[in-house]
């Protein structure tokens, strides 16, 4: 394991620890999907160098899904004449939207954007991508 207070956005950083701890694999719930552990704390590690990929995805994933189902809500109330029903559905597709986007890009924003904070602290310098 490397030094716990070295930052590296590579491995697996505890937000409760603020450190690079010694994590293991645990399934994640009833998902299926494996995640980091911390052994000190039991709280999900996070590799912070991967969360900026996953964050854009899922943001430009839920822009798509907004971008096709209100407007098929729109010709639903249209063609039927059940405008109550499409507001419904745009009401509930926006909360959709909304609690998808908390979970898959604001929640891991912050986790970032702390840890940042902590290299930084540390004397970490963030690396410009190439061609810019």
């Amino acid at each position: 394991m490397t030094d716990p207070q070295k930052p590296d956005p590579n491995a697996p950083w505890c937000p409760k620890c603020e450190g690079h701890t010694e994590t293991e694999w645990v399934q994640a719930g009833d998902s299926g999907r494996n995640v980091h552990q911390c052994v000190s704390c039991g709280w999900t590690a996070f590799e912070v160098g991967k969360l900026k990929a996953k964050t854009s995805a899922a943001a430009t994933n839920i822009f798509f899904l907004t971008l096709i189902l209100f407007p098929i809500l729109v010709v639903v109330g249209i063609v039927t004449g059940n405008w109550y029903g499409s507001l419904v559905g745009l009401v509930a597709v926006s909360f959709l939207a909304l609690f998808i986007y908390h979970f898959t890009v604001r929640q891991p924003a912050k986790i970032r954007e702390r840890w940042l904070v902590w290299a930084k602290e540390r004397g970490w310098k963030e690396e410009k991508p190439k061609g810019k």
